[in-house]
């Protein structure tokens, strides 16, 4: 806060009044709804204005307050800053990194599609010869050979379903300056797991954070498997099973004051920089109509459908996918003390 007081004698020679005095004031009022702390400013300072005498001005400090630092809160983690850092008049610490990753992956989750479907080589087809067909122009005889394409090959296709999800419900009843925590489920908690938080600087100058973290969850899957030959089908097998799924994400994030409107509102700033995905777990619970050892190798080639051509296919595209899925939900990232006010006096 900064206040600037300004002295100055003004002598009329008519009235004979001498005296006025204007105070000028100056309060920017940072305030958060959600995940978000109020800046921590380098020093709170009082100046003094003198009134120009002589033709010359003065500027004199009169008081001048030292912040305390504020430690951090998490702990354990060798590469986590041990308090805030400052950035551009609005300060992050690790432990509220942490807590905006934990609701930005939640946030993220509810766009991401339940079902997801997929093939490999479905409806491949081979042309063979079907013989020869001939016709009579006048005393010629004109032959023309016909084709036909025929089911060939193996084909796969997948479909994998993702749990429901619920909605997380923000506490916004929270003291203000401090975090405010999401009401999840102690299984949707424990699917969300920060690796590295660590200070960085973008080449504008401005501090961020780097956070490397991963998220895990469970999915069904089911596996269709058909082979045919020439337009023969020899077999069509459904393949059932459960799996353990790990995004690993780094990404940059930092807090930035939107001063369109009074008091500030804050924007989170997000940018996926990249991202992988994993089968960290693959069970088979049920193939129909198979067992033994040709069993096992089906299961086998449902794993590496699911692994190596979905996963691939996705990974080659995450970064973009995550990147548009935050820039098209801007607005769940930004909050506004002024309509978070305004709701209350309803």
């Amino acid at each position: 806060m900064l206040r600037l007081s300004w002295n100055f004698d003004v002598r009329d020679p008519v009235r004979g009044c001498i005296g006025c005095r204007v105070i000028v004031m100056a309060v920017v009022w940072i305030a958060v709804a959600e995940t978000v702390a109020f800046a921590q400013l380098p020093g709170d300072a009082v100046l003094r204005l003198n009134a120009p005498r002589n033709g010359q001005a003065s500027i004199q400090p009169t008081e001048m307050r030292t912040p305390i630092a504020r430690p951090s809160a998490m702990a354990g983690s060798p590469n986590v800053m041990s308090g805030a850092m400052p950035i551009g008049g609005v300060s992050m610490t690790s432990e509220q990194t942490r807590q905006s990753v934990q609701w930005l992956a939640d946030q993220l989750m509810m766009h991401v599609p339940r079902r997801i479907e997929g093939d490999d080589d479905w409806g491949n087809t081979k042309r063979v010869w079907a013989g020869v067909k001939m016709r009579r122009d006048g005393w010629e005889l004109k032959t023309h050979r016909r084709w036909k394409e025929l089911r060939h090959g193996r084909w796969v296709r997948y479909e994998i379903r993702l749990p429901p999800t619920t909605v997380p419900v923000s506490n916004v009843g929270t003291a203000l300056g401090s975090v405010a925590e999401s009401s999840l489920s102690s299984s949707a908690a424990d699917t969300i797991q920060i690796h590295s938080v660590t200070p960085t600087t973008n080449q504008a100058g401005f501090h961020r954070w780097r956070v490397d973290a991963s998220a895990f969850t469970p999915a069904d899957f089911t596996v269709r498997v058909e082979r045919w030959n020439l337009g023969a089908k020899w077999y069509s097998i459904e393949i059932v099973g459960d799996m353990q799924l790990q995004l690993r994400t780094g990404l940059t994030m930092a807090m930035e004051a939107d001063f369109a409107e009074v008091p500030p509102a804050m924007q989170l700033d997000v940018e996926i920089e990249k991202a992988s995905l994993k089968v960290v777990r693959f069970e088979v619970d049920r193939i129909s109509k198979l067992g033994g050892d040709a069993a096992e190798e089906i299961g086998d080639l449902a794993e590496k459908t699911i692994g190596k051509v979905w996963v691939r296919k996705e990974n080659g595209r995450l970064v973009n996918r995550l990147n548009d899925a935050i820039s098209d939900n801007r607005d769940s990232l930004r909050w506004s003390m002024a309509g978070w006010l305004g709701q209350l006096g309803q």
